[in-house]
């Protein structure tokens, strides 16, 4: 399998949980949030077929900064997903919507700067993803066993996403291109798609 088929894969996935979400028979504020996290991460897939902004990286493998761009919008949408869930107030879900878009955007600065001042946008990123889940841990009002859940679901996929970029030719080039689009196709599927199922549920 090539990184195009793993593309076309994510997008025909993801197009079909759109599909899918649009005819889920329990509708509420949250599978309406879902269906675009999924519409528009479809698109990113949609947009890495094409092939569009290919960055050649120092290990001889391509970078596909595009991915970042749609994590701004598909993230922060999860982000204010998330603050719904955990009953953060509209200031709190705001601030969590805005650094969630500010991780994003450094990682994304990150993705195409090829000098050493990837570092400083890369340790820019994570103080600020780091602060971000100071927030979702923090707690106030009543609690449930679910709210904990989501927590710990959120603090350790979400997580995995640097350590990725880290691995990837992004960072120190141990993984091939082909490899980090796998595995961020299998976070992405995680983390927005199993991630939306339980929300809906309300439970694990």
């Amino acid at each position: 399998m090539d990184i195009q088929s793993i593309f076309l894969v994510g997008f025909i996935i993801f197009l079909s949980a759109v599909l899918y979400w649009t005819y889920y028979k329990k509708q509420n504020d949250l599978t309406k949030i879902s269906r675009l996290v999924f519409f528009t991460t479809a698109t990113s897939y949609g947009v890495l077929i094409s092939g569009l902004w290919l960055i050649n990286s120092p290990f001889n493998e391509v970078i596909y900064p595009t991915r970042w761009l749609f994590y701004i919008l598909s993230c922060s949408l999860l982000m204010f997903e998330i603050g719904i869930i955990l009953n953060k107030t509209n200031l709190e879900k705001i601030e969590m919507v805005v650094l969630n878009a500010l991780v994003m955007l450094t990682g994304f600065l990150a993705s195409i700067t090829l000098s050493p001042l990837k570092w400083v946008f890369f340790i820019l990123s994570s103080l600020i993803f780091f602060y971000l889940l100071k927030i979702i841990n923090q707690k106030s009002g009543k609690q449930t066993d679910f709210m904990n859940k989501i927590r710990c679901f959120v603090k350790i996929t979400w997580t995995l996403f640097p350590v990725v970029w880290l691995l990837a030719p992004t960072g120190f080039g141990l993984l091939t291109a082909l490899t980090t689009a796998f595995l961020y196709l299998l976070l992405d599927i995680t983390t927005k798609i199993v991630f939306s199922y339980y929300a809906a549920k309300g439970k694990f």
